[in-house]
């Protein structure tokens, strides 16, 4: 098991060892200094130590490796006795790195409201201030929940130059719209206060037949928005009156500041009329998989959740992240429209500056 603790500003990452005959591990655990980053395959040589007796020259040979990115400046092995064990750390360093630039790329239509809803977070990356991976993540949060927040899909990737020649950091911050989905509500400091706010929607209550997509899309009452009584009462009304829930009842718990709120639905058969896929981010090919959702079939919540994971791997590329979106509507004869957005980003990256601009 791999555990994360933050110890006086430093990052320490760490694998609980398993006993050997011979050089048992304790553990094998990361040290970060200053802006030395946290790459998660950066570092697999030092969690493949894990699964065999420690050998010096192996660790070596990882650290030599990592080295050699050019995305850590300096490092050291230290090891100690833990009982009859050896701990073994590597302690990585870099200097402590400037924020020199901090570009967001893809969107320029929302990047003005954008940057004003960042500044309103204290953990934010900013330009002239000390580099930091979690400040960089924290806004990179951020910015997915503003796209949340307007009701777009959005992938949302990071790209982190480190120029420890100038000691400089810039970040790059890339945007891959999707399609228009429900908007849904931020915490605090983006978000508004609330003297009553939903902070559990239980939809636990809800049968495979009462299709998802229509109740994501079809409702004011939110997890983690503003609470309000009447937008029980106009959800229940708004789900009722589109013939496919035999029963819809919110009931109302937790306390006055604090509200559960839980769903129950019923779902009458549905027939599937329709079901397309549209991709966003790449283009589709011609090989579609055999889905679990099927035209002429009666819609399940299963099916369609399994469909979604058979895309999302379908679609998958090396480098990319997928996100899958469902969406549902209601066609002229009673039927349902299902639709499937597929979303491909990149993954997030830390990369060596290189004045030339290669990396």
């Amino acid at each position: 098991m791999r555990t994360k603790l933050l110890l006086c500003g430093t990052f320490v990452f760490s694998f609980l060892g398993v006993s050997y005959a011979q050089n048992k591990l304790a553990s094998v655990d990361l040290k970060l200094e200053g802006s030395a980053p946290y790459v998660e395959n950066l570092y697999e040589c030092a969690w493949k130590l894990d699964k065999k007796p420690y050998s010096s020259e192996d660790a070596q040979k990882c650290l030599a490796s990592i080295l050699a990115s050019g995305l850590v400046s300096k490092g050291e092995i230290v090891t100690s006795p833990l009982d009859d064990r050896i701990r073994v750390v590597f302690v990585l360093k870099n200097p402590e790195l400037t924020v020199g630039s901090i570009l967001i790329q893809g969107d320029p239509k929302n990047e003005g409201q954008l940057r004003d809803w960042l500044s309103r977070a204290s953990d934010k990356l900013s330009v002239g201030t000390a580099y930091s991976d979690n400040e960089m993540g924290a806004t990179q949060v951020g910015i997915e929940a503003f796209y949340r927040s307007i009701g777009q899909m959005a992938g949302v990737s990071s790209t982190v130059a480190l120029d420890q020649t100038n000691l400089k950091a810039s970040v790059t911050y890339d945007v891959e719209l999707g399609p228009k989905v429900h908007a849904e509500p931020a915490l605090p400091p983006y978000g508004e206060a609330c003297t009553s706010r939903i902070v559990m929607l239980n939809w636990s209550d809800v049968d495979d037949r009462a299709p998802t997509p229509i109740l994501n899309g079809n409702t004011k009452v939110r997890a983690f928005g503003c609470f309000d009584q009447q937008f029980i009462r106009l959800d229940e009304q708004s789900l009722r009156s589109t013939g496919l829930f035999e029963e819809v009842t919110y009931t109302v718990g937790g306390t006055t500041k604090e509200r559960v709120v839980s769903l129950k639905a019923r779902g009458r058969p549905s027939v599937i009329e329709n079901v397309r896929i549209v991709t966003h981010g790449f283009t589709q090919d011609a090989a579609i998989p055999d889905l679990p959702l099927k035209e002429g079939q009666t819609y399940s919540n299963g099916a369609a959740f399994r469909t979604e994971e058979i895309l999302s791997a379908h679609y998958g590329h090396p480098g990319m992240r997928t996100k899958v979106h469902t969406a549902a509507s209601i066609t002229n004869s009673g039927n349902l429209q299902v639709v499937f957005h597929v979303l491909r980003f990149p993954e997030n990256r830390h990369i060596k500056f290189e004045p030339q601009g290669r990396s």
